[in-house]
């Protein structure tokens, strides 16, 4: 769907305006392709998180995906260094490291494609080019893959497409906070994958109401919850939303999400895939000795309330299409978590 132009669109959001007084982005913003390419940028732009430390910790096992349309692999070097790539050969373009690969998680001494056969070592560089010989002007030691920026911060390895920039605004605080609740003796378990019909902003959206939604849509969270003392709190990058000492829910721009309460600690990271599509990537981590019954009672609960918060998204992006809705507005003393986010995202798109 194309509307008018984008910039116009763009200026209909004014971040200056308080949140008392504000209205919602319009409607084009989670409609139009031309905002989901100008979001494209804005990822490549931010550091998202791409895997978790313990998936890499051995020399030469990779992962891999992609991010806003960029491929990436990450690897730990043999001098133990982890490094990130496009996974992008540069003879024809080719993925380098497939994702059957990445799934075995064995390690791998060197990074073959598996086109032409052109080899890069772990720190990136091409080692060999097969039957090239008569390309003119051809520098090897320009031609390795092409580097992306990596960090880690607690569990979690993030990526910069775009090359180094400080993290987040308030993570470190974030993470600290963390660890004050035990999240650093956490153990993972498992990985699911969820489609969402809706743009990924309508799933951050969703998840940055301030509980507002719960008592409705969520019967049996909300009681288990006081939802009286749901508070939130804008830090920088992140939003903080907590639910007494013992729940947290954080959102750090621009698609990570992570959930601690009482022996458990989920994250949600949403990926656009299209305007009006997106995936929700779910990672479980418990406690030691928590028995499998425990656990399965958490992933049970947590799908429904997923499968609750899908149905929601999807009926608000059907809605988005409508000639009857253009904007909305905010209910200020509970949806300021998702008017900052409103705000930042007009910032890094209109940079």
């Amino acid at each position: 769907m194309t509307t008018s132009d984008p910039v116009d669109e763009l200026q209909r959001f004014d971040p200056a305006i308080p949140v008392e007084s504000a209205t919602t982005p319009p409607a084009s913003w989670y409609v139009d392709e031309t905002f989901a390419e100008m979001e494209r940028r804005a990822f490549r732009e931010a550091w998202v998180p791409v895997a978790r430390v313990d998936q890499v910790t051995a020399p030469g096992v990779c992962v891999t995906g992609t991010v806003a349309g960029e491929p990436w692999v990450i690897v730990r070097g043999d001098d133990g260094m982890l490094r990130g790539f496009s996974n992008v050969c540069r003879h024809h373009a080719s993925g380098v490291v497939t994702e059957a690969q990445a799934l075995a998680c064995a390690p791998l001494e060197e990074l073959v494609c598996p086109y032409h056969g052109w080899t890069y070592g772990l720190d990136g560089s091409l080692k060999r080019a097969p039957r090239s010989g008569g390309i003119k002007d051809f520098d090897a030691s320009t031609m390795g893959l092409r580097p992306v920026s990596v960090t880690t911060c607690g569990q979690f390895v993030l990526m910069r497409v775009a090359g180094d920039a400080p993290l987040p605004n308030g993570l470190d605080a974030l993470v600290s906070k963390l660890d004050e609740m035990g999240a650093s003796g956490l153990r993972w378990k498992t990985r699911r994958t969820f489609i969402v019909a809706c743009n990924w902003k309508v799933f951050v959206d969703n998840y940055l109401d301030g509980g507002y939604h719960v008592a409705t849509l969520h019967k049996d969270l909300a009681a288990q919850l006081d939802l009286e003392g749901y508070a939130t709190e804008c830090h920088g990058d992140t939003v903080v939303q907590t639910c007494g000492d013992s729940v947290l829910y954080a959102w750090v721009w621009p698609n990570l999400m992570i959930n601690r309460y009482g022996s458990v600690l989920d994250t949600n990271v949403v990926l656009p895939i299209a305007a009006d599509r997106c995936a929700v990537v779910f990672d479980w981590w418990f406690a030691e000795g928590v028995d499998t019954g425990a656990m399965d009672e958490s992933f049970e609960s947590s799908a429904r309330v997923q499968e609750e918060d899908r149905l929601v998204c999807e009926s608000v992006q059907r809605g988005l299409h409508s000639s009857a809705y253009d904007g909305g507005r905010y209910a200020p003393r509970l949806e300021h978590g998702m008017h900052a986010f409103h705000c930042k995202l007009y910032g890094a798109l209109s940079g």
